[in-house]
């Protein structure tokens, strides 16, 4: 096993670690609807990073945070019937809807993190290692890799 597929698993394992311990006290806390926004929310903000950018990434984690602050606070008011605008702003500063938020914002930003140090793995995966030839992945400047190379060797020797 090279030593770039052992630091992406790494990277990966540290991520999926990190955003199962993290989601861990949200979901306890908050309710059932706000759990599984809380968990789509930590799969967009990694992708988002994966795929796009660390920039990207910050920015959806961003407004998932915030998207699931108001939320929890819309879950809080709605057994007392249609909550109004003023209902939903003193909610958002409740102990039981901003401890869950708090949670969720932080938990966000270190899979963010992760994730980026997974694409950075990713990325050191694919640079070329010079050998054989010396032009790249191990192959001769025949374009032939080193295992091809090794195994016409052997049956040139029969």
């Amino acid at each position: 096993m090279r030593l770039g597929r052992l630091r992406t698993r790494s990277f990966v394992t540290g991520l999926v670690t990190w955003s199962a311990l993290a989601m861990a006290p949200i979901v306890a806390l908050a309710p059932p609807l706000g759990a599984s926004f809380v968990m789509l929310a930590f799969a967009l903000a990694v992708c988002a990073t994966l795929l796009f950018s660390l920039r990207l990434g910050i920015v959806v984690a961003a407004v998932c945070a915030g998207l699931f602050w108001v939320v929890l606070a819309v879950l809080a008011l709605a057994p007392s019937g249609t909550p109004g605008a003023a209902d939903v702003l003193g909610a958002l500063v409740r102990a039981a809807v901003a401890l869950p938020a708090g949670l969720a914002a932080v938990g966000l930003a270190g899979s963010v993190a992760f994730a980026e140090l997974v694409s950075m793995g990713l990325e050191w995966d694919v640079v070329p290692r010079t050998g054989g030839g010396g032009n790249g992945f191990g192959a001769t400047r025949s374009g032939r890799g080193p295992q091809r190379v090794r195994v016409n060797r052997e049956r040139q020797r029969r």
